[in-house]
């Protein structure tokens, strides 16, 4: 986490190089700390980039950034990542991680060159530059965008300059993180111990707000079913909760025609029928006397939709009556999912043994269907055809789900080390900016120290701290 946020103030670095965000023309910088005897100002970049950064972010969340309090907060927080900064970088040079050959500063400075070449040639084809066009146009064109940056306040060679150093800071603080944690590891035991802790944490959400945790399990699962997809899901929900069954259907796929009119009789109905709608209608303005009426929609009935679901159902009866004599004669149904199924998910006989998880507070499954599924009492039930959005369902009952952790599988236990290892790895290095940070000569200027106390003071707030010994709440970062 360190590193990506290092990373991108460093590129902000690139944007906002030009100016000091708090120095006001030639005003002569603010001292807020020293490092080893090395001022930390309000000019230095950690500290206008990172402050810059937070003030975006509030102000996307339309926070007033003119507040003396909310300012003197994230001027505290930049003032702290700063000397972390200076900690962190004197450190490295003592290591010799500051030096680099000319090859690698050849290196920093092609990538530089090559984006700019990149922006130039996307900005060229914003502009519809054809590909075809004359080595002149071209060039015009090149001219003219390089003005353009240059009117912004950068060229080619203060950019690559700028973007040299960025890349120098980036690689000089990946040196020594990697230095730190690189005998950081984790073990086959620790991984099972963090799951079966994770696992634990749970089952006691799941006791604490079973609907709540049913939600996030069912979103979770989805994530396991595409293990590539694992590190990007939202929640996380490593129980099975009490209640899951599982079911296989058979789905057969109605005339297309056929069953966007059910479903368009059927939503016209809900709408019909919501009082939201009736109330919108009763306030809508009575049309002029001269003026031409609207020509009104025929209203839906129920007898309407039990006539369009009445035609899919008599579309496919013959197919329906031949499923359930093959049912009635003993034949498996898994076999005939396989015969007569077009749910993409029963294609495969892993999808069949397996089944669709179903719970009694499930959301994810359409209404007809999900009733339908839980209505069925034993193991091994099949049920009447249901007509659903997606067609006509014959559902089995395949088997219960018990409840417990779920299947701690090669990829989800290559997530969670990589999860483990990165925060071991943060922590190893937090304890060692922490040890440098207390070896070296860290003074607070007056201005320093008084940043120092309304970040207290806020946070003070944040939890609770009476009225009287603290500021109203800032909101955090």
């Amino acid at each position: 986490m360190m590193k990506r946020l290092l990373s991108l103030l460093l590129v902000l670095a690139l944007v906002l190089s030009c100016a000091a965000v708090f120095a006001e023309g030639d005003a002569a910088p603010v001292v807020y700390a020293t490092v080893n005897g090395k001022e930390i100002t309000d000019q230095n970049s950690f500290f206008t980039n990172l402050v810059s950064y937070y003030q975006s972010m509030y102000s996307m969340y339309g926070i007033d950034m003119t507040d003396p309090e909310t300012m003197n907060y994230l001027k505290a927080i930049g003032m702290e990542y700063a000397i972390d900064m200076e900690v962190i970088f004197t450190k490295a040079a003592e290591k010799g991680f500051d030096q680099f050959t000319d090859d690698e500063i050849k290196a920093f400075e092609k990538d530089a060159t090559d984006y700019i070449e990149e922006y130039i040639a996307s900005m060229m084809s914003q502009s519809g530059l054809a590909d075809d066009a004359s080595d002149e146009d071209k060039a015009n064109a090149r001219a003219a965008i390089l003005a353009d940056m240059q009117a912004q306040g950068y060229n080619e060679e203060t950019y690559v300059q700028e973007s040299v150093e960025s890349s120098k800071m980036e690689t000089i603080y990946n040196r020594i993180y990697d230095d730190v944690t690189a005998s950081v590891t984790v073990s086959e035991e620790e991984i099972t111990e963090y799951f079966n802790e994770l696992v634990k944490e749970d089952m006691e959400r799941a006791a604490e707000d079973p609907a709540a945790y049913l939600a996030d399990y069912e979103e979770f699962k989805n994530y396991l079913e595409y293990p590539e997809y694992l590190p990007y899901a939202p929640v996380t929900a490593y129980y099975t909760p009490e209640g899951y069954r599982a079911v296989t259907h058979i789905l057969l796929a109605p005339e297309t025609e056929l069953l966007e009119n059910w479903k368009g009789l059927v939503a016209r109905l809900e709408e019909q029928n919501s009082p939201e709608e009736a109330a919108s209608d009763t306030e809508t303005a009575a049309p002029e006397a001269d003026a031409t009426p609207e020509p009104t929609e025929e209203p839906v009935t129920q007898e309407m939709v039990d006539a369009a679901a009445k035609a899919i159902m008599d579309s496919l009866q013959s197919k329906i009556d031949e499923i359930q004599k093959k049912l009635s004669e003993g034949a498996n149904f898994s076999d005939l999912i396989a015969e007569y199924g077009t749910d993409p998910g029963m294609q495969t006989e892993e999808g069949r043994a397996a089944g669709y998880e179903i719970h009694s507070l499930s959301s994810s499954y359409e209404p007809n269907f999900h009733q339908a599924a839980m209505a069925l009492e034993k193991v091994g039930d099949i049920s009447e055809p249901v007509l659903g959005q997606f067609g006509v369902h014959i559902i089995q009952y395949l088997k219960d789900v018990p409840a417990g952790a779920v299947e701690l599988s090669d990829a989800l236990k290559s997530m969670l080390k990589d999860t483990m290892l990165e925060e071991k790895q943060k922590a190893a290095f937090t304890a060692a900016e922490e040890e440098w940070k207390a070896a070296m000569a860290v003074e607070y200027t007056e201005e320093g120290k008084a940043l120092l106390a309304a970040m207290e003071a806020v946070n003070n707030a944040a939890e609770g701290t009476p009225a009287e010994e603290a500021a109203e709440p800032t909101p955090a970062p």
